[in-house]
């Protein structure tokens, strides 16, 4: 699967490849506890997430809010070919 985000920024663009692994590996393929995942900020979740549908995302959890180091965030996670994707919208 391959997602081509848009950037404000004209000479900035991003482009993500997920490829799907043949044989899967026993060990995490991060150091870290907890799901693997990719993250990205929001500024409309549901409108992102209605265009990671288009491309094939699977439904994932309601958003949700959490506050991280005194952060407030909204939070949303999709399925997408056996990866999943973290939305984050800060809040005011």
């Amino acid at each position: 699967a391959h997602l081509t985000l848009a950037s404000p920024v004209a000479a900035w663009c991003l482009a993500v490849t997920l490829v799907r692994m043949d044989v899967w590996n026993d060990r995490p393929p991060l150091n870290a506890c907890g799901m693997a995942c990719l993250a990205f900020l929001s500024s409309n979740i549901d409108d992102d997430i209605a265009r990671l549908a288009l491309e094939g995302a699977e439904s994932g959890t309601e958003q949700f809010r959490i506050v991280v180091n005194n952060r407030k965030l909204c939070v949303a996670i999709v399925g997408f070919d056996g990866a999943y994707i973290e939305l984050l919208r800060i809040l005011p």
